[in-house]
């Protein structure tokens, strides 16, 4: 029992104390922001990271052995629509170009390339 009571304490204590810090640390009083009825614009750094293009954006799948470095696949835009019209069959929820001899969706993507990149540092 108490025990429990001075997890919960702490606790407390620990949120009062960020709760309390996050107040002190705001410039600006909220009060005349919320009274103010105009726009207002975020700051430089979040409008970048909002306003950055999201197709540049690399996630860090199909990673080698000794994970150091990682694949990309460069698309040469949407797929178009006479490859989604190409015929297939459904097996158990599968899809198969039967004419291919393969899934539909190696046969629908749109791949042009591959970038080989660096795990460690981007490049």
């Amino acid at each position: 029992m108490l025990k429990t009571f001075l997890r919960i304490g702490a606790t407390a204590a620990v949120v009062i104390s960020a709760s309390a810090s996050a107040v002190v640390g705001q410039s600006v009083d909220p009060q005349a922001v919320l009274a103010d009825k105009n726009f207002v614009a975020p700051t430089n750094d979040i409008a970048e990271m909002v306003l950055a293009p999201r197709y540049l954006n690399v996630t860090l799948v199909n990673v080698s052995p000794d994970k150091k470095w990682f694949f990309h696949e460069i698309g040469d835009g949407p797929v178009t629509m006479d490859r989604f019209s190409k015929d297939f069959d459904e097996l158990g929820g599968v899809f198969i170009d039967y004419a291919a001899n393969r899934h539909r969706n190696l046969t629908i993507r749109s791949s042009i390339g591959v970038n080989v990149i660096s795990a460690s540092d981007g490049s």
